[in-house]
């Protein structure tokens, strides 16, 4: 099944926001050892771009018990990520500008365009993965604009959790299973675009 959401900043826009921080949840090494009292999310994050844009596309997750906040890059392919165990949900899509390296955590947040419908929480233990779903971003250069799409599917789970056990071999005996948030449908997909 697939989903698509389309982002196109208006080129106004990107001259009135201001600095926002990201609370960047960084991919697992798949040398790592398994934490047993942590909680893991997974899938494929893709982006296709050309040389000349320096936007990224992010999703946010929150923390639905906290309030808090976090995010993880549209990139690099089959990602694996450690949490604590609770409740989570896809809240957002980030179109962030520059090319600012990660280390400064502070981006230009260009477009912040939430998950439509809202996604049902999916709560996450300890000795388990979650497959989020396989996500492909694809940043369009325009004359003067760049249109960013972020598409989603949710029937590669046998596929990319075979993937997962083979690249990042400790994780191997976890329990793997799919999010009710899967795959998030977004619908209607707003328009903007990123300037150059």
């Amino acid at each position: 099944m697939h989903r698509q959401l389309s982002l196109v900043v208006p080129l106004a826009l990107s001259a009135v926001v201001g600095c926002a921080k990201l609370h960047i949840n960084e991919p697992l090494d798949p040398s790592a050892a398994h934490a047993a009292d942590q909680a893991y999310i997974y899938g494929r994050f893709d982006e296709i771009k050309g040389a000349l844009n320096m936007s990224s596309l992010w999703i946010r997750l929150e923390d639905v018990e906290s309030g808090g906040n976090f995010e993880i890059q549209v990139e690099d392919g089959v990602r694996v990520f450690a949490l604590t165990p609770g409740t989570y949900r896809m809240s957002e899509f980030l179109v962030v500008a520059g090319g600012a390296p990660k280390s400064m955590l502070t981006f230009m947040d260009v477009q912040s365009t939430p998950i439509v419908p809202t996604q049902e929480p999916f709560r996450v233990e300890a000795g388990h993965a979650y497959y989020l779903g396989d996500f492909v971003g694809h940043a369009d250069n325009k004359l003067v604009y760049t249109e960013n799409t972020l598409k989603s599917r949710n029937d590669t789970f046998a596929e990319t959790t075979a993937e997962v056990k083979r690249s990042y071999p400790s994780l191997s005996d976890l329990e793997f299973e799919i999010t009710t948030g899967a795959g998030p449908e977004v619908d209607p997909a707003p328009s903007a675009n990123t300037a150059n």
